[in-house]
């Protein structure tokens, strides 16, 4: 079995991507935070099944298939569960059952995406006097004065996923490759899922052997 391959709350379900939900006015952009090499090892991982954390359909839908994509670009061979047949309430069975999946599929690992922390910050935007010239009349008539605008001061919130990405060997069930990356104001949920599997599949394609 795979004992330690799947660390996976049911409440994450309510909370994965629940932010990617929300409109923002800022662009999305994903930066890697921080990754861990677990195992050094020359082992290829070309086969690879792809699992978010959570049981809410629309969030699983959204990161596995962006990731999916990603990960098949690359030349990684990707496979993913179908929805709703996945024991989210019976963390036993749920292992077991990835565990069947990846020696059903013959894949040589398992990447799991989970949820870490949500980060809400508010930044004040401090009042702007803005100043334009302004003409007036033709020719030696011609007068220019100076129009003044007054832009109120205003919060721009900048709302911040932070989430983790785990490689794990099927044959040793251990995690071999970790990543953690910040996906901020994403403008909806396949926003900032794209955005977020662009970012980690990249790194993935230069950490990681694989199909050439």
């Amino acid at each position: 079995m795979m004992s330690r391959i799947l660390p996976v709350r049911v409440l994450l379900s309510l909370v994965l991507f629940s932010l990617l939900s929300a409109c923002s006015t800022s662009s999305t952009n994903t930066t890697i935070v921080k990754k861990e090499i677990l195992d050094e090892t020359e082992k290829a991982y070309e086969s690879l099944v792809v699992l978010a954390a959570t049981a809410n359909p629309v969030y699983r839908n959204a990161i596995e298939n962006a990731l999916a994509e990603e990960l098949i670009q690359r030349d990684f061979r990707v496979f993913r569960f179908k929805n709703g047949d996945l024991p989210w309430d019976d963390k036993a069975a749920l292992r077991k059952k990835v565990a069947e999946q990846a020696e059903e599929t013959g894949a040589d690992g398992v990447l799991v995406v989970s949820f870490v922390r949500r980060e809400d910050q508010d930044d004040y935007v401090s009042m702007q006097v803005i100043q334009e010239p302004i003409v007036t009349g033709i020719g030696t008539h011609a007068q220019t004065y100076m129009r003044t605008t007054v832009q109120p001061g205003y919060y721009e919130t900048k709302n911040t996923y932070v989430l983790k990405t785990t490689l794990f060997d099927v044959e040793s069930e251990a995690a071999v490759w970790r990543l953690y990356s910040d996906t901020v104001n994403p403008g909806s949920v396949e926003d900032g899922a794209h955005h977020f599997a662009v970012a980690v599949a990249a790194v993935l394609e230069e950490d990681i052997q694989h199909s050439e």
